[in-house]
């Protein structure tokens, strides 16, 4: 292996078999631990931690992708940190732009502090690059591990929920939703309604369960006597974001549903509380009519 988990060195004998079996551990180690960063951030996460998990885990893949096509092809050994250097950089514009998606709500503080990293990595490729020495020594491939393991546990920081209240009441959410979604779907094709049975459930392009707890976001606005320019203000979030939310337009993710009861003061399951009274009764009976 050549970066991302990697420690190279030609040498002979055990010293050798050592560091390839510490090569294959860090390998492990890194495609483990952000394999499971991954599942972390769909558990709870927001979409943007999903995506920077996404990204970091291809990144790790792709790395030793091209460390493999390295050894069978001719190019030089400087060739190879240029092609890193310029992943890396794309890396860092990507995680750049989550970062700019951030608000009070929604906060991806940890994508500034991950892009910082990778530009780290850039210059470390820079000076590969420049002098062929650096990037044929053990301090060139330590120094990208070390990188490596600053940005998986800043995103390991950040991901993971911070109490066991928010790990519940994320997870709640996000199984709301999908039981809602996914086996509301699944409930409306086996009444033999086919694909548009389903549809009921969005009308205009508003999904019931959004619409639902858009109008109970709309509630408590309201009751803490706050306009939409106030909650803009206060919690970051747009205007025209918080009117798509309030109308059901947007979801609210399950973690930003988190943030917003918070901020209101109440329990996550308030944004809830007489769903199944609502869209699922509507649901039925419109379906039910339709026969």
């Amino acid at each position: 292996m050549f970066r991302k988990g990697t420690i190279l060195i030609a040498t002979k004998g055990s010293l050798a078999d050592m560091l390839t079996i510490v090569d294959y551990a860090l390998v492990f180690a890194f495609v483990g631990s952000s394999t499971l960063l991954a599942v972390v951030s769909f558990l709870w996460g927001n979409a943007s931690k999903i995506m920077g998990a996404g990204i970091l885990l291809a990144s790790i893949f792709l790395s030793n992708v091209i460390d493999r096509f390295y050894h069978l092809s001719t190019l030089s050994a400087q060739a190879i940190p240029l092609i890193y250097a310029l992943m890396d950089l794309i890396l860092a514009v990507g995680f750049i732009e989550i970062l700019r998606h951030s608000n009070r709500i929604n906060r991806n503080n940890w994508a500034g502090y991950v892009a910082v990293v990778h530009l780290c990595m850039v210059v470390v490729h820079i000076f590969g690059i420049a002098y062929a020495g650096f990037a044929a020594a053990t301090v060139y491939m330590a120094s990208l591990n070390i990188l490596m393991i600053v940005a998986i546990a800043i995103c390991a920081c950040s991901f993971t929920p911070k109490s066991w209240e928010e790990a519940r009441e994320v997870l709640r959410a996000k199984l709301l939703y999908f039981r809602y979604d996914f086996f509301g779907r699944m409930y409306s094709l086996r009444q033999n309604h086919s694909e548009s049975a389903y549809m009921i459930m969005k009308e205009t392009g508003v999904n019931k369960i959004d619409e639902f707890i858009g109008s109970r976001l709309r509630e408590i606005r309201v009751s803490k006597h706050m306009s939409l320019e106030e909650m803009a203000k206060a919690t970051g979030i747009s205007r025209a974001q918080i009117q798509r939310y309030e109308s059901g337009v947007n979801r609210v993710t399950a973690s930003g549903l988190f943030e917003l009861a918070r901020f209101f003061g109440v329990s996550t399951s308030f944004f809830y509380e007489g769903l199944e009274q609502g869209p699922r009764i509507r649901l039925v009976t419109r379906i039910k009519t339709e026969k």
